[in-house]
C-alpha cells in the first residue's frame, strides 16, 4: 500500500507538469513554434532628405501583395539617442499602397540623423495558424534639435537657428528689413531667433512681428562666434498659417564678427485686393 501511495504521488506530479509544459506552450503570448511566420518584404519612400523635430514626413509605403481585408502598417522614425515617434497607416482590402505623415523624432545635437521605416504589421482579419512580420529599407534623414513653431493660423512663423546659441557663445544676430524699410531684431530665446508676419490687415509692428503686406528680407551677421572665421551652418524653420512647414538651411562662409549682413531668406505676404486672402511665399536668397 505504501509503494502505491508513492506510485500514485509520482503519477500526479508527472501529469501535472505535463499540463503545465502544454499551458506553456498555448499561452506563452508567442507565435514562435505555434504558428507559421511569414515576414514580408515593404518599401517606403519619401521626397524629403531633412526634417526637423516634429516636423512631418510625408511618405508612401508599399506591400508586395494584396489582403482581403484591411491591414495596419506601423511606420517609424528612430534617432541615434534613441528617441521615436510611430504613426499607424491602413491599407485598405485589395490595395498594396498608402500614403500618410508622421512627426520626425529629431535629434539631441544641431546636425545629426535620424532613420524612417516599416516597423510592424497587423491583419484586420487573422489568418489561421499564420503570423506576419513586415521589414523594409531603412531612409537616413538629415535632423537636429530645432523644433518646428508651434501651428497658429493668424501667422506666417519664421525661426531662426545655428548651433551652439548662446550670448557668450555663437550670437547670430539677425535682422529683418520690412516693407517699410525698418529693421527688426528678434531677441535670443530658446536658442533661436523667430519673426512672426501677421495675417491681420491692422498695422501691427513690434520687434518680433509685423503685419505690413510686401516683401521681408532676413540677413545674419555675427556679434559673437566660438571660432573665427568659420563656415557657419544656420537653417530657417517656417511654419504657414494652414500648419504646413519649410525647411530651409544654408551656410555663411568664413564668417566673423567683421562679416557684413548678408541677406538669405525673404518672405512675401500678398494681399489678394478682392477678396482680402492673404498668401505668404518664402525663398532662400542665394
Amino acid at each position: 500500500m505504501k509503494n502505491f501511495k508513492y506510485f500514485f504521488l509520482i503519477a500526479s506530479l508527472f501529469c501535472l507538469l505535463i499540463s503545465c509544459e502544454s499551458d506553456d506552450e498555448k499561452y506563452s503570448g508567442t507565435p514562435v513554434g505555434n504558428q507559421q511566420i511569414e515576414t514580408i518584404q515593404g518599401t517606403i519612400s519619401t521626397d524629403v532628405t531633412a526634417a526637423m523635430r516634429n516636423q512631418r514626413i510625408p511618405f508612401k509605403i508599399t506591400i508586395p501583395r494584396t489582403f482581403k481585408d484591411t491591414v495596419t502598417v506601423e511606420v517609424t522614425t528612430l534617432n541615434l539617442s534613441g528617441g521615436r515617434t510611430r504613426t499607424s497607416v491602413d491599407i485598405l482590402p485589395g490595395d498594396t499602397e498608402a500614403i500618410d505623415e508622421i512627426p520626425c523624432a529629431g535629434g539631441i545635437l544641431y546636425s545629426t540623423t535620424v532613420d524612417l521605416s516599416m516597423t510592424a504589421i497587423a491583419l484586420k482579419t487573422v489568418e489561421l495558424g499564420k503570423h506576419y512580420l513586415i521589414k523594409s529599407n531603412v531612409i537616413t534623414l538629415q535632423t537636429g534639435d530645432t523644433t518646428v513653431p508651434p501651428s497658429d493660423f493668424t501667422r506666417l512663423s519664421i525661426k531662426f537657428a545655428w548651433p551652439q546659441p548662446s550670448s557668450s557663445l555663437n550670437n547670430i544676430r539677425l535682422t529683418i528689413v520690412r516693407p517699410n524699410n525698418t529693421t527688426s531684431i528678434p531677441t535670443l530665446s530658446g536658442g533661436s531667433r523667430t519673426f512672426a508676419i501677421l495675417t491681420s490687415a491692422a498695422a501691427l509692428n513690434a520687434p518680433t512681428y509685423s503685419s505690413q503686406a510686401g516683401e521681408y528680407l532676413f540677413n545674419i551677421s555675427a556679434v559673437g562666434l566660438v571660432n573665427s572665421p568659420v563656415d557657419m551652418p544656420y537653417r530657417f524653420l517656417i511654419r504657414f498659417p494652414n500648419g504646413s512647414s519649410k525647411l530651409i538651411q544654408g551656410v555663411y562662409p568664413a564668417l566673423t564678427t567683421a562679416s557684413p549682413p548678408k541677406t538669405v531668406l525673404k518672405a512675401v505676404k500678398t494681399v489678394n485686393p478682392g477678396t482680402g486672402t492673404v498668401s505668404f511665399t518664402v525663398t532662400e536668397v542665394l
